[in-house]
């Protein structure tokens, strides 16, 4: 009889024992799931890699986080929504975007969405992307095609460059708009390609009170919300021209160039610049992740990663497509998911 009484204690031990190890390895794991990509070492890194979603063949151009959690990207054929940070998406056919090129995107701040549309002006969202209004019906343009390339908001202003007509202002979500092209070079031509107009917006940031403006001139600044702009001189940088994209962190705002001269870095809000790594790369299109590394998106199908503000940058290319071309656009999901989209490959997504 005490035997079996000792056998049934014994057995009794080694299931406390069981179910705990299998309770802390449950615990471990699950920690280890939480990480963002971004805070993944090195080594970890180069063995993990990017997954296609199902949104293939098309080009993403912009991607977004809304207050309620979805995560929006504009692309060649409408805007998408997805519900578990870009893995799947999926379009609300009956909107006014559908099928159309939609270019860029912007939260309002009080919950609603802008998104620029290439030849049919901005668009303004109030149940996260499943109807649209356009708003920009009251912009006189003489071919009635107003062609948006960027969207910011920055304290109650909504800010849009055109590639054509230079930059308008409206403090009153799209009802009116003005323009704010005060100490911007303005060379209209009506026959102007992207890279010859010097009137064309490439990219709006919206930096806390500042407001950042990219054309083909060169880099602006506005610290009156667009009543006036400042050249940036661009010391320490070659042919300003040739930035292609502007990326915000903290203190530090990070400028992507073409000529195959890399990353560059400023501290002083846009004065003086200084090489941050990745000079031989022609870079298209940069994004800050949720826990400050920085990524950029290349010309020949390549994604980079630094978490030192560029003293080193990763490569991070395994499972993006092959042949892909330009690097049009990287976004960060809601739980930290690094998106890219290369031209009419679809969104790929890296894995943790």
């Amino acid at each position: 009889m005490k035997s079996v009484m000792n056998m049934r204690k014994i057995f009794y031990l080694v299931f406390l024992l069981m179910f705990f190890s299998c309770d802390t390895q449950k615990e471990t794991q699950l920690s280890y799931d939480s990480m963002s990509p971004e805070e993944i070492s090195e080594n970890e890194l180069q063995a993990k890699r990017w997954e296609s979603s199902n949104l293939k063949y098309i080009t993403a151009y912009d991607f977004i986080n809304t207050d309620k959690g979805l995560l929006l990207t504009a692309t060649s054929v409408g805007v998408f929504s997805s519900t578990n940070n870009g893995l799947h998406w999926k379009q609300y056919s009956s909107n006014a975007l559908s099928g159309k090129v939609v270019t860029c995107l912007a939260a309002s701040g009080n919950g609603g969405i802008f998104a620029g549309a290439q030849e049919n002006g901005l668009f303004y969202s109030e149940d996260n992307g499943v109807s649209w209004q356009k708003i920009t019906e009251t912009i006189s343009n003489e071919n009635n095609e107003l062609i948006v390339n960027t969207v910011c908001y920055s304290n109650g202003y909504v800010f849009i460059g055109t590639k054509s007509n230079g930059i308008f202002r409206s403090a009153d979500l799209g009802k009116s708009w003005h323009p704010a092209n005060n100490g911007i070079s303005t060379l209209l031509t009506s026959n102007s390609d992207y890279f010859t107009n010097e009137n064309n917006i490439i990219k709006l940031l919206s930096d806390n009170n500042v407001v950042y403006a990219l054309t083909q001139d060169g880099m602006y600044k506005s610290e009156t919300y667009g009543d006036s702009w400042i050249y940036l001189e661009h010391k320490g940088m070659d042919s300003p021209n040739m930035v292609s994209c502007l990326a915000d962190k903290d203190d530090l705002l990070f400028a992507g160039r073409f000529i195959k001269d890399g990353v560059y870095v400023s501290e002083d809000q846009g004065k003086t610049w200084r090489k941050s790594g990745l000079q031989g790369e022609n870079i298209y299109c940069l994004k800050v992740g949720k826990s400050g590394a920085v990524y950029a998106g290349t010309d020949k199908g390549e994604v980079f990663r630094t978490t030192d503000n560029g003293i080193t940058w990763q490569k991070i290319t395994k499972g993006l497509p092959k042949n892909g071309g330009f690097v049009y656009s990287l976004g960060i999901s809601p739980n930290g998911y690094i998106l890219a989209s290369l031209e009419n490959k679809g969104i790929t997504r890296f894995s943790k």
